[in-house]
């Protein structure tokens, strides 16, 4: 995995990591785990999105060793939108930073079974959004 990272007032860092997704039974659950690099240090991600049938959505939660809760069920049920619509799968987030909320948009789009594009954008307080992220994952050779 690739990256750049850029932004209002965050560094800009490039360097590989690792990502991985996997399919539980059914094809109703995801887990995704991620290890890369950022500005603040190594990055540690656990993604975990399962099918809600009540309410007949995909649902997600992150655990991520560089936020202040890591892994924040309730917020996965409030203030995370999955997306999902055949070729791109898309992430909103509702973040606090600084006591500032935030969104976080990500998004996995020219998904192949060897490829795929992971985006990611900021929206600030003011409105504003800026590019934060773009990742071009290739599948490596087990």
């Amino acid at each position: 995995m690739g990256s750049l990272w850029q932004g209002n007032g965050y560094p800009i860092a490039t360097g590989s990591g690792e990502e991985s997704w996997h399919e539980g039974p059914g094809g109703f659950t995801f887990i995704e785990e991620e290890h890369f690099p950022t500005p603040a240090g190594p990055g540690y991600l656990l993604g975990i999105f399962w099918w809600d049938n009540r309410a007949k959505k995909f649902q997600g939660m992150e655990c991520n060793n560089q936020l202040p809760y890591t892994c924040d069920l309730k917020g996965a049920l409030t203030d995370i939108t999955v997306t999902w619509d055949g070729k791109t799968l898309a992430i909103e987030e509702l973040e606090t930073h600084d006591g500032k909320k935030t969104i976080w948009h990500e998004a996995w789009s020219q998904i192949t079974p060897s490829s795929f594009v992971q985006t990611g954008d900021v929206t600030q307080p003011d409105g504003s959004t800026f590019h934060f992220m773009t990742v071009k994952g290739a599948k490596v050779k087990e």
